[in-house]
């Protein structure tokens, strides 16, 4: 089947969810690389998506300026929506009906292709074709299943998930469930999962699901760029090449319109084999590493700002991607999230809290947080810390994120960096 992109959509959800709205429609339209008019567009598709959650603050009558979306950590507003216009996107309208209409007449009885298809051409025209064509879509998503009567081969829909489990089973599953898409990374189908059930105890057996405990870990970075990653990691599986195009760290835009003249757009295509996904929960960023095909470079790129991916037909020896693979995992032994510089050692004063008790705050955010670093030298007032990483460009936020109780030691190259920023951001404040 089609499977429609909607890179466009989700790029604007990324601006609406971190700007927080503000933007009119030119500078949302300069900002994306496309016409005014797709920016309207892409709106009313969020607004369509949007009617399904009323948690989410869009506002398209307001053609000035739109609204952010505000997202309830709680409810996870952003996800829904991505998940509602994957559903919107993956597939055609006309094909959509067509599936509703298959998945309603297979729902009472097991029925042969003739008798499917003589049911669907009193309410649309089809052809044998093409019937075949939405059973077999139909029955490689495991939807319907096949079986012999009196030697001809019919079809029923497959229900056996919740056929062969209890109300109580079910609702144990969604609590198994929600849990899942909070804490792994590919989320957007157990959202759908998790509807799909929702809706099944609400219609069946009148209950409305509630989740035992609330979960307030949320990436929006993560729920957005799945496509990409259930793509790259199928490539990755099947050790095949994948053409990517993609937009620079140091261009301002992350998409353009397809239809774009080929001499105006502002993406580069790479020809990669992938190799690794690694997704940095500082951040919320996926990351793709691979082998650029031509120059047999490692590259490192930000799956935001992939523009369009296609597997390709060429496969790379096994042994080889397992040695590339091995390369990459010993290059980032000592790696805070993806750097693979020079091994540096930094050693960082923290500075106690004032605040008495048992519990001392600032060394348990330490020992969590410091990975492989050792604690040393401790008294009341203080104690030193050392780590050694590839280079200290990726665990300065980190360093920074302590304030006035961290100092760093050495190496006095990174002692002066963070002296600089924080000059700065006291100019900053002062002016």
């Amino acid at each position: 089947m089609p499977v429609e992109k909607f890179k466009l959509e989700k790029e604007l959800i990324r601006f609406l969810y971190l700007f927080r709205g503000g933007f009119n429609r030119k500078q949302l339209a300069d900002r994306l690389g496309i016409s005014i008019d797709m920016v309207d567009k892409a709106m009313y598709q969020i607004s369509d998506a949007k009617k399904m959650d009323e948690e989410i603050a869009i506002d398209i009558r307001n053609r000035e300026v739109f609204k952010g979306i505000y997202n309830d950590y709680y409810k996870n507003s952003p996800v829904f929506v991505l998940s509602q216009l994957f559903c919107l996107k993956s597939i055609k309208e006309k094909e959509k009906s067509r599936y509703e209409e298959i998945i309603k007449i297979l729902n009472h009885e097991k029925l042969t292709l003739n008798n499917i298809l003589d049911l669907l051409s009193e309410k649309d025209e089809i052809d044998e074709k093409t019937l075949r064509r939405y059973i077999k879509y139909l029955i490689d998503l495991k939807v319907i299943s096949t079986s012999k009567n009196n030697r001809r081969l019919v079809y029923s829909l497959n229900n056996d998930l919740i056929d062969n489990l209890s109300e109580d089973e079910i609702v144990h599953l969604c609590d198994y469930i929600y849990f899942c898409i909070h804490y792994l990374p590919f989320s957007v189908l157990g959202y759908m999962l998790l509807n799909n059930l929702d809706s099944y105890l609400s219609n069946k057996h009148s209950i409305k699901y509630s989740p035992v405990a609330l979960h307030r870990y949320f990436m929006l970075s993560r729920i957005l760029d799945e496509d990409c990653s259930h793509i790259l990691s199928q490539a990755i599986s099947e050790r095949k090449n994948t053409i990517v195009s993609y937009f620079p760290s140091h261009m301002p835009i992350a998409y353009c319109s397809s239809s774009s003249n080929q001499n105006n757009r502002k993406y580069k295509k790479y020809n990669l084999y992938p190799l690794k996904l690694i997704f940095d929960c500082s951040y919320g960023r996926w990351y793709l590493l691979a082998q650029n095909k031509s120059t047999g470079e490692m590259q490192r790129l930000r799956l935001d700002r992939i523009h369009d991916i296609e597997i390709g037909e060429n496969t790379i020896d096994e042994s080889e991607f397992l040695s590339l693979q091995n390369t990459i995992d010993n290059d980032l032994t000592n790696s805070w999230i993806l750097e693979t510089g020079l091994n540096c050692e930094i050693h960082i004063r923290f500075y106690h809290d004032d605040i008495k008790g048992n519990n001392n705050f600032l060394k348990e955010r330490v020992i969590t947080q410091g990975r492989w670093g050792e604690i040393y030298n401790e008294n009341e007032g203080y104690f030193d810390y050392k780590i050694t990483v590839n280079g200290f460009r990726e665990i300065k936020p980190w360093i920074r994120s302590f304030g006035h109780r961290a100092e760093v030691i050495a190496p006095s190259k990174l002692r002066q960096e963070i002296k600089e920023e924080f000059k700065e951001m006291i100019y900053l404040l002062n002016n």
